[in-house]
């Protein structure tokens, strides 16, 4: 096995919640090493409240083994998600000893990684300017909502408020009613992998020419690329594409069907006549099928709402995942719309080496994800669950930067640093 494609890379890591945590998770699978600089004031949202019996009142199912324990911080499971492979260092940046700690980092650094809302770098003396005098070579990259300059630049987002602003919601939903988001925060690692993309172009940009330099990345920019035909049919056509549910303007069937089962459902696609003699076979060649208005491409999309019910009297029949294999092997586009649970006991996934399991301090072990590529000569290696807060305080400021003994300890008193939550610690 080679080296990791990133082995040498350092990245100074004062991300926290989705986008630019996802980021340097990807970063972290291809051996760069992250250095998570974290708050103990202000918690990564995702590392979820400081005390048990908040966690416990919340949602205590959030955590490793449905225990939030006394530090239910390092135990929260989209935490867990996303932070593999790193380090973390507790550092108080509101303090000038941390200030200095931080910079003494950028001096041996290759990426600083941030999406704090604009204003904040800057209030804390460390913005690009402050970092290139330190070193020439870093690479700064910014993650916000609309990007750092514009009228919008000092507005603050998260994926679910930029999602509107990115256009998406507009088109999601059904026919006269409400526009709706996906649900999960869809422009976080969009825009996380937006950012990988731009490091690794500033990296090998710097190794050509030997200069660092900043990167300003909008949420809302990363993801309107994903509408682009709307933007287009705008540009183009002056007109506002409206919301069609599953629909597709030239395809049908082309939708969701219920299948056997409590909320089980198959997803099934046809784009040509062939696709269509084929499904019409699997189905059992209905005498519904060969009715003059579904026998033609267009007269089944004048008529898909007849034709989702007459298929979907078929699919209610059986399993979701008998459906898929049916039709895929009849060469019809299909698949099962999986769970969670269905994709951690996945037998494709199983066979990919998807899911890597790896062990939590405490002695849990679970299965995360792994990257979506195979490298055949520099696999991904997952060697690290994440961090508890503030673990690596001392490899840190001992090993990386020199400091004495004594002078960590005079940290720890100062509360320039910790390894848990002050008492009024929030999240953010």
């Amino acid at each position: 096995m080679g080296r990791p494609p990133l082995d040498g890379i350092r990245i100074i890591d004062l991300t926290g919640a989705w986008a630019g945590s996802y980021m340097t998770c990807i970063l972290a699978d291809m051996g760069a090493e992250v250095i998570k600089v974290e708050s103990f004031s202000h918690l990564d949202s995702w590392r979820g409240v400081r005390d048990r019996e908040t966690a416990e009142k919340l949602n205590p199912k959030t955590y490793i083994g449905g225990q939030p324990s006394s530090r239910p911080y390092d135990r929260s499971v989209i935490y867990q998600s996303i932070n593999r492979n790193k380090r973390s260092m507790a550092l108080n940046l509101k303090t000038p000893e941390g200030v200095e700690i931080f910079k003494r980092l950028v001096k041996i650094g290759d990426v600083v990684a941030e999406n704090f809302s604009p204003r904040v770098m800057k209030g804390f003396g460390l913005d690009y300017p402050v970092l290139r005098e330190i070193n020439p070579r870093i690479i700064m990259i910014s993650i916000s909502a609309y990007g750092h300059t514009g009228p919008y630049g000092k507005y603050r987002g998260i994926g679910g408020t930029t999602e509107p602003m990115d256009g998406m919601a507009s088109l999601i939903g059904y026919p006269g009613g409400p526009p709706m988001n996906h649900g999960v925060m869809y422009p976080d690692p969009v825009s996380g992998m937006h950012g990988t993309a731009a490091l690794l172009t500033a990296l090998h940009y710097r190794n050509r020419t030997g200069q660092g330099q900043s990167i300003d990345l909008s949420m809302q920019e990363a993801n309107i690329p994903f509408i682009g035909e709307a933007i287009m049919e705008y540009s183009m056509n002056k007109r506002v594409l409206e919301r069609r549910g599953n629909t597709h303007p030239t395809f049908a069937p082309h939708g969701y069907y219920r299948c056997q089962g409590n909320d089980e459902w198959v997803s099934i696609v046809v784009m040509s006549d062939e696709e269509w003699r084929a499904l019409v076979t699997c189905i059992g060649d209905p005498p519904w099928a060969h009715e003059k208005r579904f026998a033609t491409p267009l007269a089944r999309i004048e008529h898909r709402e007849a034709l989702d019910q007459a298929i979907e009297s078929w699919t209610k029949e059986f399993d979701k995942r008998e459906i898929m294999h049916r039709l895929q092997q009849a060469g019809v586009p299909s698949g099962a719309v999986l769970v969670s649970e269905d994709l951690v006991n996945n037998q494709h996934m199983e066979a990919r080496n998807h899911f890597q399991e790896l062990e939590y301090p405490e002695g849990h072990r679970y299965k995360t994800l792994a990257a979506a590529w195979k490298m055949s000569a520099t696999p991904v290696q997952h060697w690290r669950s994440s961090p508890c807060l503030g673990q690596d305080n001392e490899w840190v400021l001992m090993k990386l930067l020199g400091i004495s003994k004594e002078e960590y300890e005079k940290l720890k008193e100062k509360e320039v640093i910790a390894t848990e939550p002050s008492q009024d610690a929030v999240s953010f």
